[in-house]
């Protein structure tokens, strides 16, 4: 559609075209900035983090907890998870062979920083 004031329309594109580069920017500031600084949290902040972590267990198994909760639980907590799927020849892994070493695996959780390895 052609506007029947083209000069209006070519002035309020280039006010739009502004106003999301001055958008952009910004989010792009801001990204940055958050890459630098560091995650800092309180002491009261740290103890709550610490209570639920060590209540988790309890939540997990309350008869409030709903299903989905339970798994929006493990999704908040865990980031990745790694499998080595490098096996021996001729070894088999299972409950029924406990005898015989399990593939690693590796999770990197959501605080960037723990890391675990079997």
């Amino acid at each position: 559609m052609t506007p029947s004031r083209p000069l209006v329309a070519r002035s309020l594109e280039r006010v739009w075209e502004d106003k999301l580069r001055a958008v952009e920017a910004i989010e792009q500031e801001y990204a940055r900035w958050r890459s630098e600084e560091p995650v800092v949290i309180g002491e009261v902040e740290r103890a709550s983090l610490l209570r639920l972590g060590e209540n988790l267990p309890k939540i997990w198994r309350a008869n409030t907890t709903s299903a989905d909760e339970r798994k929006r639980i493990p999704r908040f907590i865990v980031r990745e998870v790694v499998l080595d799927q490098k096996r021996d020849r001729g070894v088999r892994y299972g409950s029924r062979s406990r005898d015989k070493p399990a593939p690693s695996a590796s999770i990197a959780c959501s605080d960037g920083f723990t890391h675990i390895e079997t």
